[in-house]
C-alpha cells in the first residue's frame, strides 16, 4: 500500500547521507561535548590497542628471553659482523658470540639468511651472561647458583642444554631471572593502570554522549511537536493518529539508541581498525599483509549484508507504523466493534497486519543469522592463517614469539568491530528509516501565513463578512461556492442546511483552520489573512459538537493552561454556562480528574464545560457548531438560558440542525449544496415556503 508518508520507492533508494547530516545539525549546540567525547574515544582506543603490544613486550623482553650462539670461523665475515653488530653481540670465544633472540630482528636480512643457511645459529642452549645492569653482588649469586645447578661455564657466563631446563626448581629460575620478573611486575602495573584509566575514560565518554544525545532528541522532539501544531487541519484529516504517535515514540527511541551509543562507537571502531593496522604494520609488514589477506572477502560479505539488511529494515519500519496505526484505530473504535459484533473480523484484520511485520522480521533475522557466523568463520580463518604462517616464521627466527601472540590478539580485536557491524548496522538502518519519516513530517508545509504583509492591529469592531468565498477539501470538489454575506456587530446569525451543505466549513474558514482558496473573509473590513493567527483566534470562541477534554482536571480543561485565569473566574464562567451544578456534584470540584476524552462525563456535561471554557476566554465572536445537538431536553433548557448571557455584546454564529434552537436568531442563512440560497428571520423564511420551510416541516410535521 502506497501513501505519501511512507513512499515505497524510499525502500530502494541508496543510503542518503543527507539524512545523517540533517540529523546531526540538531547536535550543533552540543559539539563541544561531542568533541570531548571523541577525544575520550581516541584515548580509549589507544588504551585498548596498547594491551596486546604490552603483552608482546612482556613475552619478548622478559618471558621468552633467550640468547642464541653464533659461530663464525671465517675471519672476514666475523670482522664484518663485529663492525655492524658489535653492540648486540656478547663474545663467548674468539669465534663464538651470543645474541639475544629479541635482537635477531635487528640483523640485516642478508646477514640473517647467511647465518641460517650455513647453520651458524644454535638454539639448543640457554645462556646466562652478566647484563650491563647486573650489580656485582647480584651476578656473584647468580653465578654460584648456576655452578651448583649443573650449568656449563665459559669465559662470558654459563649455559645449559634446553632438555635439562625442566629439571630446575622454580625458585632457581626465579633467582636466575629475577630481573625479568621485575620487568614483568612493572608491565603488569602499567597494564592495570591502563585498564583503570580506560574504565574512567569510558564512563565519562558514555555519560557525556548520553547527555548530549538526550539534549539533541529533546530539541528534535520539541521541534517536531511544535511543527505538528502548526500543520493545517487538512493534514490531520488524512493522517492516522497511530502513525503520528509512532514518530514521537518508536522512531525517537530508535534515534536515541543510535545517537547515544552507535555513532560514537563507530568512531571508536574506525580508530581501532586504523590503529591496529598501524601497529601490525609497524611490528612486521610482511606478517601484517598476510593477516590482511582475508579482508577483501570480509568487505564483500559486509556489502552484501548491508544491501539486503537496508531493505528489510526499512520495510519493517513501514509495517510497524501501519500496525500501530491500525491498533490505535481499533482501540479508539472498540465500542463500535463490540456493538456490531465485529471482534472476529477485526482480530483477523489485525492478524494480517501483524503477519506482515512478522514475515519481514523473519527475513531480517535470516540475514543476520547468515552474516554473523560468516564473520566468525572468516575471523577464525584469519587467526588460523596467522598461526600457520607465524609459527613457521618464529621457528625460523624471522619474528619473535611476542609478535605472533600480539598478532593473534590484534586479529581478534580487528574482527570484533566488523562482527558488531550486524547490530550497529541494524540500529543505523532503523534510525535512518525513523529519521526519514520524522523529517518527512517536519517538511510538511505549515499552515499558510502571509508573512510578507504587515500584521495589522486587532479590529475593534466584530462585523464578519464572507465575500465570494469558494472552498474545496479536494481539488475542484467545491464545498462552498461563491458564498457572500455580512454579520453586523452583536448580531446573532444562524446557519442551517442539509448535511454536507458546508456549514461547519464556514466556521473553520473563519478561524483559518483551513486555507481559503477564493474570495475573502473580513473582520471589520480587514482581511483575516493579514491578521496573526494568535490575534484572530483569540477573538473567536468555538463550541463544537464533539467536545474534546484533556486528561487533566475539570478546572484545567476550562482554563487550558492559562494560569492567569483564577478559580474564582472559572466558577463565575461555569455559573454563566449553567455548569456550576455539575462542578458542585463532583467530589473535588474544579480539581476533579478527567480521564481520557472525558469518558466518565455525559455528552451534555461535556458541552456545559465547553461553554464554560469559551466564557473563560471572553471572545468577541462566538461560534456554536452543533453545540446543542447531543444535549438532552433538560440540559438544552439550561443552555438556552445561558445563551442570552453568552451572546450579549458578541457577534454570534450558530450552526444548527435542530431548528428549535435558532428560532430567536436575528437572521438565518440557509445553505444548500454549498450555495447561500435563503436569508431572513425564522418567520420570514417560513412564510417564503422555500428550503427552510421544507427543513422545518421535516422536523415538526
Amino acid at each position: 500500500m502506497h501513501n505519501e508518508y511512507y513512499p515505497e520507492d524510499a525502500l530502494d533508494r541508496p543510503y542518503d547521507w543527507r539524512l545523517m547530516k540533517r540529523l546531526l545539525s540538531y547536535a550543533k549546540p552540543y559539539w563541544p561535548i561531542i568533541a570531548v567525547c571523541i577525544l575520550l574515544v581516541i584515548l580509549s582506543a589507544t588504551c585498548d590497542v596498547s594491551r596486546p603490544y604490552l603483552t608482546k613486550m612482556a613475552i619478548d623482553r622478559y618471558v621468552a628471553v633467550a640468547s642464541k650462539l653464533i659461530t663464525i670461523e671465517d675471519r672476514s665475515v666475523r670482522e664484518r659482523f663485529l663492525e655492524r653488530y658489535g653492540n648486540l653481540l656478547v663474545p663467548v670465544s674468539k669465534s663464538q658470540f651470543l645474541i639475544s633472540t629479541s635482537h635477531t630482528k635487528d640483523l640485516l636480512a642478508a646477514d640473517l639468511s647467511l647465518l641460517r643457511n650455513r647453520g651458524l645459529i644454535s638454539d639448543k642452549r640457554i645462556y646466562v651472561v652478566p647484563r650491563s645492569d647486573y650489580p656485582p653482588d647480584k651476578w656473584k649469586k647468580v653465578a654460584e647458583l648456576c655452578r651448583t645447578r649443573g650449568f656449563a661455564e665459559f669465559d662470558g657466563g654459563f649455559y645449559l642444554e634446553y632438555g635439562k631446563v625442566n629439571k630446575l626448581h622454580v625458585r632457581d629460575l626465579i633467582a636466575i631471572r629475577g630481573k625479568d620478573l621485575n620487568g614483568l611486575e612493572t608491565l603488569g602495573i602499567v597494564f592495570l593502570s591502563i585498564l583503570v584509566l580506560n574504565f574512567i575514560i569510558s564512563y565519562a565518554q558514555v555519560y557525556l554522549m548520553q547527555f548530549a544525545s538526550q539534549r539533541v532528541l529533546f530539541d528534535l522532539r520539541v521541534s517536531l511537536f511544535d511543527h505538528i501544531q502548526r500543520l493545517p487541519l487538512s493534514f490531520f484529516d488524512k493522517s492516522p493518529v497511530g502513525r503520528l504517535v509512532t514518530r514521537t515514540t518508536n522512531d525517537f527511541s530508535t534515534l536515541q539508541e543510535m545517537l547515544g551509543a552507535i555513532l560514537i562507537t563507530i568512531i571508536k571502531d574506525v580508530l581501532m581498525l586504523l590503529t591496529i593496522a598501524g601497529a601490525m604494520l609497524y611490528m612486521n609488514v610482511k606478517f601484517a599483509l598476510v593477516a590482511f589477506a582475508i579482508l577483501p572477502l570480509v568487505i564483500y560479505v559486509s556489502i552484501v549484508f548491508r544491501t539486503r539488511a537496508r531493505r528489510a529494515y526499512r520495510k519493517i519500519r513501514v509495517k510497524i507504523a501501519r500496525m500501530n496505526a491500525s491498533f490505535a484505530e481499533f482501540i479508539s473504535g472498540m465500542s463500535v466493534i463490540r456493538a456490531f459484533c465485529q471482534e472476529e473480523r477485526i482480530d483477523k484484520k489485525f492478524q494480517d497486519v501483524n503477519d506482515e511485520v512478522f514475515n519481514w522480521r523473519k527475513k531480517q533475522i535470516k540475514i543476520v543469522a547468515i552474516f554473523r557466523p560468516t564473520v566468525w568463520v572468516l575471523n577464525s580463518l584469519a587467526v588460523a592463517t596467522i598461526v600457520w604462517y607465524g609459527a613457521g616464521r618464529v621457528i625460523q627466527n624471522e619474528v619473535t614469539l611476542g609478535i605472533l601472540v600480539a598478532f593473534i590478539s590484534y586479529m581478534g580485536m580487528f574482527f570484533r568491530p566488523i562482527h558488531d557491524l550486524t547490530q550497529k548496522f541494524n540500529i543505523i538502518q532503523a534510525a535512518m528509516a525513523a529519521s526519514e519519516r520524522i523529517f518527512q513530517l517536519l517538511d510538511k508545509e505549515e499552515e499558510p501565513r502571509v508573512a510578507e504583509l504587515p500584521q495589522l492591529a486587532i479590529p475593534r469592531d466584530t462585523s464578519v463578512e464572507f465575500r465570494n468565498v469558494w472552498f474545496a477539501y479536494n481539488k475542484d470538489n467545491w464545498v462552498l461556492k461563491d458564498v457572500s454575506f455580512k454579520v453586523r456587530p452583536g448580531e446573532t446569525v444562524a446557519i442551517v442546511g442539509a448535511t454536507g451543505a458546508g456549514k461547519t466549513t464556514m466556521t473553520s474558514l473563519l478561524s483559518r483552520l483551513y486555507p481559503l482558496q477564493r474570495g475573502k473573509i473580513l473582520l471589520d473590513g480587514t482581511d483575516i489573512a493579514q491578521l496573526s493567527l494568535e490575534d484572530l483566534r483569540k477573538m473567536i470562541g468555538i463550541v463544537q459538537q464533539d467536545v474534546f477534554l484533556f486528561s487533566t482536571t475539570v478546572g484545567g480543561n476550562i482554563r487550558l493552561n492559562e494560569l492567569d485565569i483564577d478559580d474564582a473566574t472559572l466558577l463565575r464562567c461555569a455559573k454563566i454556562a449553567r455548569a456550576e451544578r455539575l462542578i458542585e456534584r463532583l467530589p473535588r470540584g474544579l480539581d476533579e480528574p478527567v480521564v481520557e476524552r472525558g469518558a466518565t462525563l455525559s455528552a451534555g456535561e461535556k458541552q456545559l464545560l465547553a461553554f464554560a471554557r469559551v466564557m473563560a476566554f471572553d471572545p468577541k465572536i462566538l461560534v456554536l457548531d452543533e453545540a446543542t445537538s447531543n444535549i438532552d431536553p433538560e440540559t438544552e433548557a439550561l443552555i438556552q438560558e445561558a445563551l442570552a448571557s453568552l451572546t450579549r455584546g458578541r457577534t454570534c454564529l450558530i450552526v444548527a440542525h435542530r431548528l428549535s434552537t435558532i428560532e430567536h436568531a436575528d437572521r438565518i442563512l440557509v445553505l444548500h449544496k454549498g450555495r447561500l440560497r435563503e436569508e431572513g428571520t425564522h418567520r420570514e423564511l417560513l412564510a417564503r415556503g422555500g428550503i427552510y420551510y421544507d427543513l422545518y416541516r421535516l422536523q415538526y410535521v
